[in-house]
């Protein structure tokens, strides 16, 4: 390691440790913000901590919601292969836990991680004493990777990716990634630009196997809503917006506005990426007198309002698989934009903007095939998807090779599982 990196590193440990003398401070001031609950803040500081069972077991550590969505086919070959006897799932947001335990297995363990010092990595990985170890997508956590590195069991970044603000930043400290990225046995990149991204670092030890997201079930969609909601929206065109971003809500509903006066049966829906936001789209559409509903308000199905904003969680499956034309959020605005893949699965044409650096990749080859359309802002949004609605042929089009690419692209689970697999064989 040079000079330079260990600096680095000390400075970060040194860092983390005083914060960790506030970690309680810390953790209670995010409670009052709804950040964490009880259960979340005790186990991030390694409290109220569930006993590790015998035999082996596989520590997986997806951070958020999207990483947590992508570990489980992983898991269900795990558990159907009898791979490992147990596995412990860790998550950092209550989000993701609230999402994720409806859909895993009840054999796998969830604990939230610890917050990254030194003293709470050794009080996790000693309780734990993880077989195999795989961490989802871009979490890189120093400490406890220099104390995966000490205690020599095999050790996986699954699906690896880097944003372009990770990469500029990691870009000026490169042997500190070599240094920190170079403690996992393999690096499986989810697409030939993370590869490229990993490799300029000066990282060897990765491999472009696909994207995982692929090998995912669709997201749950509740059989009972579903049907009510097809009997009250028959015969409307179907324009839902998902994981929309502040800016993105605003420019929805002013195309709304404007394609509702030319296309009498559209309805669009607008699933936000923040609840929290919605409170200000509210204001601006009560100002400029345009009606809405809200999901948690409609109570009165016979009043159905063209402009439905969804204002809970765990329903966009539900609105995917009802739509006829979808816009992906977070690509009109500068946010790299959210998981195409979702979309995809429900067979659902797709538009999106020009900022999708999170999946680069996938849209360029959706794009490429036919399977979406990228616009650049929201008069092109606009005449889309008025071209869509007017154009059934297109549709159907897309929807084909939208399916095609799914298909191309799965396996990548598969290939991971049969690598834990060996490694449980040479143990």
């Amino acid at each position: 390691m040079s000079i330079i990196s260990k600096k680095i590193l000390f400075l970060y440990i040194a860092a983390t440790s005083v914060f960790g003398i506030l970690i309680n401070i810390y953790l209670l001031c995010r409670i009052f913000k709804n950040k964490e609950n009880k259960e979340s803040a005790q186990q991030k500081s390694f409290n109220n901590v569930k006993q590790r069972p015998p035999g082996t077991l596989i520590w997986i550590h997806a951070s958020s919601v999207g990483e947590s969505l992508s570990s489980i086919p992983l898991i269900e070959l795990i558990i159907k292969n009898k791979t490992f006897d147990h596995i412990l799932l860790t998550t950092s947001t209550i989000t993701s836990k609230a999402i994720i335990e409806k859909r895993i297995s009840s054999k796998v363990l969830h604990q939230y991680l610890p917050l990254d010092t030194i003293f709470l990595a050794k009080r996790f990985l000693n309780h734990w004493k993880p077989n195999s170890i795989a961490f989802i997508e871009s979490e890189i956590w120093p400490n406890f990777f220099q104390q995966i590195k000490k205690i020599d069991v095999p050790f996986y970044i699954i699906n690896a990716r880097m944003s372009e603000k990770s990469y500029s930043k990691w870009r000026k400290y490169n042997t500190v990634a070599q240094e920190l990225l170079s403690t996992a046995d393999i690096i499986f990149a989810q697409d030939s630009t993370a590869e490229l991204k990993f490799k300029s670092l000066g990282v060897s030890n990765i491999c472009n196997i696909g994207n995982i997201k692929f090998d995912s079930n669709p997201l749950p969609v509740d059989i009972i809503k579903y049907n009510s909601l097809k009997a009250e929206v028959d015969k409307k065109i179907i324009f839902v917006a998902g994981s929309t971003h502040k800016i993105e809500n605003f420019e929805i509903v002013k195309i709304h506005k404007v394609l509702s006066k030319k296309i009498n049966n559209l309805m669009t829906i607008i699933v936000p990426r923040q609840l929290h936001e919605i409170h200000t789209l509210e204001k601006f559409m009560l100002e400029n007198n345009i009606p809405y509903s809200k999901k948690s308000d409609r109570k009165d199905k016979t009043n159905i309002k063209n402009l439905l904003i969804v204002d809970t969680m765990g329903d966009l499956g539900l609105y995917y698989k009802i739509a006829n034309v979808a816009f992906i959020g977070g690509s009109l605005v500068n946010k790299g934009g959210q998981n195409p893949i979702e979309a995809l699965q429900f067979n659902c044409p797709i538009l999106h903007g020009k900022y999708t650096s999170n999946f680069h990749e996938i849209y360029r080859n959706l794009d490429r095939l036919g399977g979406s359309i990228k616009v650049n802002n929201q008069k092109e949004l606009e005449e889309n998807l008025i071209k869509l609605i007017k154009d059934t042929k297109i549709i159907k089009n897309m929807k084909r090779a939208s399916a095609n690419l799914i298909k191309l692209n799965q396996g990548a689970s598969v290939v991971i599982e049969k690598i834990f697999s060996l490694d449980t064989k040479r143990n």
